[in-house]
């Protein structure tokens, strides 16, 4: 079985998603420089995704990637394998010239799990729909971009469904709306 079919059958198996979802996100993402894994005589163990991204700080720009997707095998999990593909991954695109590397743990638990490899909270999502009147000083340095768009729905249907869900492009955008 390829490791592309492998990694379809891992992403269903661990986080439950749509048969339909998990091929459109293939389609819009899995390629070398996005898909990383690890596999042991051909059995996928371990794999992740990299999406790219370029946040805005302030005047400078960044190319980011979003770890997302991170799983691992059942019969492969507590050996280290999710931590040594993270860093392998993090090697991988500071080589390749990215600025940052950031994730969204899919739970609570998950962050402190993630800071066993240098992550830091940025703090505990809140679910709404926010206005400029909205921001308190808590938000100095960050600018609240009017969408070109508000699609209550798709909003309401992440915000139940897929905490933590960063839509970044409209290729992405219908990926979630069609999911």
């Amino acid at each position: 079985m390829s490791i592309e079919r492998q990694a379809k059958e891992l992403w269903h198996k661990t986080f439950k998603d749509k048969v339909k979802f998990i091929d459109e996100f293939f389609d819009l993402y899995y390629t070398p420089d996005t898909f990383f894994h690890t596999s042991d005589k051909g059995k996928l163990t371990c794999m992740l995704f990299a999406t790219p991204y370029r946040l805005s700080l302030g005047e400078n720009i960044l190319s980011a990637a979003y770890i997302c997707s991170v799983c691992t095998d059942e019969q492969y999990r507590s050996r280290g394998m999710a931590g040594r593909l993270i860093a392998r991954t993090e090697e991988e695109l500071k080589e390749k010239g990215f600025d940052a590397v950031f994730l969204m743990a899919a739970d609570e638990s998950l962050v402190e799990y993630y800071k066993r490899f240098g992550y830091r909270s940025c703090g505990i999502e809140q679910s709404g729909v926010y206005d400029k009147k909205d921001m308190t000083s808590d938000c100095k340095g960050f600018e609240l971009i009017q969408s070109k768009q508000f699609d209550m729905e798709l909003f309401n249907k992440l915000a139940i469904h897929r905490r933590n869900t960063t839509i970044h492009s409209e290729k992405t955008l219908a990926l979630y709306r069609n999911s």
